[in-house]
């Protein structure tokens, strides 16, 4: 088989968009994985093209545990449930610098970004901000991750 003729950049993207949309939602698809392959099988012109389109497939699925926690859907929270009560604690210590607090958890991971998200929603924090803080900070996560292949490959090729 041929794959030639199904890689192209517009199935990439479409592929990368759906699997971080999906690794939103459930912790087990590997967002971060997802963008290394990526970038590792482009070329290095594409990199932020990569990492903009896997934070707005992350950042789809993280407005909708915003929703979630505002309580327009409902998920439901299994083991997040006191990861959440800890997060809330520190989100409060953070009031008044909560965009930072999202751009944090967005672009290092900690607290986990899935637990900010719904507790964004549940503390009622503008959803825009919200979505503004966490696309940057997932794009520079993503952006970072993409060029680690291409670093790789120009100090031993």
């Amino acid at each position: 088989m041929n794959f030639e003729n199904y890689l192209t950049p517009e199935n990439l993207y479409i592929s990368i968009f759906v699997l971080c949309f999906i690794s939103g939602f459930v912790p087990l698809v590997n967002a971060e994985a997802v963008v290394i392959g990526a970038a590792a099988l482009s070329g290095e012109d594409v990199i932020w093209q990569i990492a903009v389109v896997s934070a707005f497939g992350q950042m789809a699925a993280k407005g909708m545990l915003y929703f979630a926690g505002r309580g327009a859907l409902n998920i439901p929270m299994g083991k997040y449930e006191q990861k959440l009560a800890d997060v809330e604690r520190k989100f409060e210590k953070w009031r008044g610098k909560s965009d930072l607090f999202i751009f944090l958890s967005a672009s290092v991971g900690f607290p986990p970004f899935y637990v900010v998200s719904i507790l964004a929603g549940v503390v009622k924090h503008n959803f825009y901000r919200f979505f503004l803080s966490g696309m940057i900070g997932r794009t520079i996560r993503f952006g970072l991750l993409a060029l680690f292949p291409h670093l790789l490959r120009s100090s031993f090729f």
